[in-house]
């Protein structure tokens, strides 16, 4: 397939996963972008297993938590797309001095185009460390997920 003409303009989706203030501009155009609120919320994991020691097996256990959510999208016309995870996570992080032991980004996902991201993060606190989650849309569609079949995230258009 050949294209004749490129389309006028490009879409971007952008979310925060940050509580803190944030602006992202674009250099070339100086358009920005700077949400009032981020919408993003990090919550204790019910049912978490006990962390692992290591960075793989806590990988691994990253990945069975993962495997326990299931994403929906919506589209503008009512289709209903079920989400598929992709296997592995697209970003691995920690930041020790903030109690943040380990953390995972994985991608749920409409074919190969990303819908939903869910966050994965093991916090220590003084006393024990403790399993955490958040959900966020990157999608112009309406976006929900369940826990284990019991709804925790939803997005409407």
């Amino acid at each position: 397939m050949v294209l004749e003409r490129f389309p006028d303009f490009w879409s971007h989706e952008l979310v925060s996963l940050t509580s803190e203030p944030l602006t992202a501009r674009l250099a070339t155009t100086g358009r920005h972008w700077s949400p009032r609120a981020t919408g993003f919320e990090i919550k204790p994991l019910p049912g978490a297993p006990d962390p692992a020691d290591t960075p793989p097996r806590r990988l691994r256990q990253m990945r069975e938590i993962a495997r326990r959510f299931a994403f929906e999208d919506r589209g503008a016309k009512d289709e209903l797309y079920e989400l598929r995870l992709m296997p592995h996570p697209v970003h691995r992080y920690q930041a020790a001095d903030a109690g943040l032991v380990d953390g995972a980004l994985f991608v749920f996902a409409y074919g190969t185009n990303p819908q939903a991201l869910l966050v994965i993060e093991l916090h220590r606190d003084k006393e024990a460390m403790n399993w955490h989650y958040g959900c966020a849309r990157v999608s112009g569609d309406a976006v929900s997920a369940t826990l284990d079949g019991k709804p925790v995230f939803a997005v409407a258009l």
